[in-house]
């Protein structure tokens, strides 16, 4: 499946305003609240601690471990990236040509230390 940076946004978007999108309910509300609880610690154990917890195919990342905010997101080969902070209303996209796993973790820094940084 190929999405672009605006199908991902959109995506986002639809989760950031609780299943909403276009004044539309499309996701069940309650659904959209629990696929974002933690069901998995994930990564949250790692030194340094990397990613967060994980619930249904998110990533959760509370404020106290990125250093931002609370967020959820979701990221694909090569470093395609979605995030959504639902207090702050963001929704950030990082999409890229893909080049191998190791940009995963290039796109995480980009959004925690440059675009959150810029918003604290």
């Amino acid at each position: 499946m190929q999405l672009y940076a605006k199908d991902l946004a959109q995506i986002g978007l639809l989760y950031l305003n609780e299943g909403i999108y276009g004044g539309k309910q499309l996701l069940n509300a309650e659904w959209v609240k629990q696929s974002v609880k933690i069901r998995h610690k994930g990564l949250l154990h790692y030194e340094p601690p990397i990613y967060g917890s994980y619930g249904y195919h998110w990533w959760i990342s509370p404020q106290g471990h990125n250093g931002a905010f609370d967020c959820y997101f979701a990221f694909g080969f090569g470093g395609q990236y979605l995030l959504v902070a639902p207090e702050a209303r963001l929704v950030v996209v990082l999409r890229k040509q893909a080049t191998g796993r190791n940009q995963a973790m290039h796109a995480h820094n980009v959004i925690f230390k440059h675009i959150a940084a810029a918003l604290i």
